[in-house]
């Protein structure tokens, strides 16, 4: 599981925007290269009960793949909220190498 938080934070750290969705209280990190979408929100976000939670959403062709919260930097306490298997997983993390190595 980590390793599909720190391949979606690859994306949103080298080709992210921030933008403010609704409902949402505050801006999100959002990264869209077809068919993956990446949505992270931070503790800036302000999510009501989720006030000092980081949270990663994986989204492939507008149906969540992966969901997933944390408190720390380290991802030590990360929880898994919803994780849907599949050949997606290893092409998401083939990308992110791949955006690593031109970085």
């Amino acid at each position: 599981m980590p390793l599909l938080i720190q391949a979606a934070l690859t994306f949103i750290d080298r080709m992210g925007t921030e933008e403010q969705l609704k409902p949402m209280p505050g801006p999100v990190m959002i990264w869209n290269q077809a068919p993956f979408s990446i949505l992270v929100s931070t503790p800036k976000t302000m999510i009501p009960g989720m006030q000092n939670d980081f949270c990663v959403d994986i989204w492939i062709d507008n149906k969540k793949h992966f969901s997933a919260r944390w408190t720390t930097l380290d991802l030590k306490d990360c929880e898994l909220i919803s994780l849907k298997r599949g050949p997606w997983i290893p092409v998401l993390l083939d990308m992110a190498d791949r955006c690593m190595a031109v970085a």
